[in-house]
């Protein structure tokens, strides 16, 4: 079955990896991996929510990673306004 995404969606999934590829310049590969694997983005034109798979997830990228991953989303969205929020999934 194929899922077609709507534009939306394909915006915030390209800002998302335009991101991670900013960030993964800044941070080094084993935390990247070990932090932002199985992360997503959604963006609404004002906050861009970095989804986490848990909650300490979220409390190390907002403590330890938040000013590089701002500065990325706001490379990534063309947006020096955005604001950043993050969330657990689960």
């Amino acid at each position: 079955m194929e899922v077609s995404l709507t534009s939306a969606a394909r915006t915030c999934t390209k800002s998302w990896l335009q991101a991670l590829e900013y960030i993964a310049e800044e941070i080094p590969p084993v935390p990247f991996q070990t932090w932002l694997t199985g992360t997503t983005g959604a963006y609404d034109g004002e906050t861009f929510v970095v989804s986490c798979p848990n909650l300490f997830t979220v409390e190390v990228l907002s403590d330890k990673y938040a000013d590089v991953i701002h500065a990325a989303v706001k490379r990534a969205t063309g947006n020096d306004g955005v604001k950043i929020a993050f969330q657990a999934s689960n």
